[in-house]
């Protein structure tokens, strides 16, 4: 889940859960991130260090503008100069994401904790050798780390804390995600609906054509979809035109044709158009299409037959939406709001 959740969730302090609202963090004159604040404010009051604002409530703790400035200037270094060119609400945007994503990085590690997941030396080790290796060597991601002032020792506390999330966001996905008997029944029942389309088509083919090319090839479909609108054959114009040898000697004719089985494009006219229409031009990555759908028929294979593919299908849908609800759930429990802009 290390894509999903992304680089900027490596933190700056770590999280320990108690009873009480942590301490709040504030920064000192001497510390780099107190002169990142300094030159920032001007852009963005809420950054200034002396008044240190409160950017995250929860239940659990709260965010301020000093750790949101220790992030930065820990996980970037020197590359914080780029923050000092934005606008006030690019600014504003910025700070706001990574202060949420702190807070939800907090109460992951919090979670983690409490579900007992533990991220080892060795996996720590492994993770790093493959950041030597991006780099061209060690010696290389080190000269990058030092050039930035980005801390080693932060740097490999950061990748424990991210491989633990990794761990922790796949553990909830595998216990959300088991399918139930009853949301394959349901996956089921809407298989059963519109999965059989019988459809002519005619295909204009556009591969390696020239936008000059496609240009002209569109204006002769549309010239095409006019004639077969006017209540001309489709059946002649496909044998006419259409350049898919599969379908064209059969006036465009393909079968019973089900979701997940053409090109999205093609797929979604297919059960879009009403019954009897033809449809607009569509383009897909063969080219332009006008499709006549002839019926849309209820799919009568057994569930047993098809059971695989829909429980892929709720297994390959699930993950994002999982985390969408997953996140919702724990800002929601611990009432986190973003103030102090």
């Amino acid at each position: 889940m290390r894509r999903l959740f992304g680089v900027m969730l490596l933190s700056v302090l770590i999280f320990t859960a108690c009873g009480k609202k942590e301490k709040l963090v504030s920064l000192t004159p001497d510390q780099p991130a107190y002169a990142l604040g300094k030159a920032l404010s001007p852009i963005l009051s809420a950054l200034d260090p002396d008044s240190n604002k409160v950017l995250v409530t929860s239940k659990y703790f709260d965010i301020t503008s000093g750790e949101v400035l220790s992030k930065l200037q820990a996980n970037f270094g020197n590359r914080t100069e780029g923050l000092k060119n934005m606008s006030p609400e690019q600014l504003k945007n910025v700070i706001g994401d990574i202060a949420t994503q702190y807070a939800d990085e907090r109460l992951l590690l919090k979670a983690a904790k409490k579900a007992k997941i533990k991220v080892t030396p060795a996996e720590v080790d492994s993770f790093l050798n493959v950041q030597y290796q991006r780099a061209g060597g060690e010696e290389k991601l080190m000269s990058g780390l030092e050039e930035n002032h980005i801390q080693f020792d932060y740097f490999k506390e950061s990748i424990k804390k991210n491989l633990t999330i990794e761990k922790y966001l796949d553990h909830i996905i595998e216990t959300r995600s088991k399918i139930s008997e009853d949301r394959i029944q349901k996956a089921y029942q809407e298989f059963l609906k519109d999965t059989l389309v019988n459809v002519q088509h005619i295909l204009l083919l556009t591969n390696g054509k020239s936008d000059a090319e496609k240009k002209t090839i569109r204006n002769k479909m549309a010239k095409i979809l006019s004639r077969a609108r006017s209540g001309e054959s489709f059946d002649a114009l496909a044998k006419e035109f259409s350049e898919d040898p599969g379908s064209k000697d059969k006036g465009g004719l393909y079968e019973d044709v089900t979701r997940g089985q053409m090109v999205k494009p093609f797929e979604d006219a297919c059960f879009s158009t009403p019954v009897g229409k033809i449809s607009d031009i569509v383009e897909t990555k063969y080219g332009y299409h006008i499709l006549k759908i002839l019926s849309r028929n209820p799919g009568n294979k057994p569930l047993e037959e098809v059971r695989d593919e829909l429980v892929k299908k709720l297994e390959n849908s699930g993950s994002r939406s999982i985390l969408n609800d997953y996140f919702k759930e724990i800002r929601e429990e611990a009432n986190v709001k973003l103030v102090g802009f």
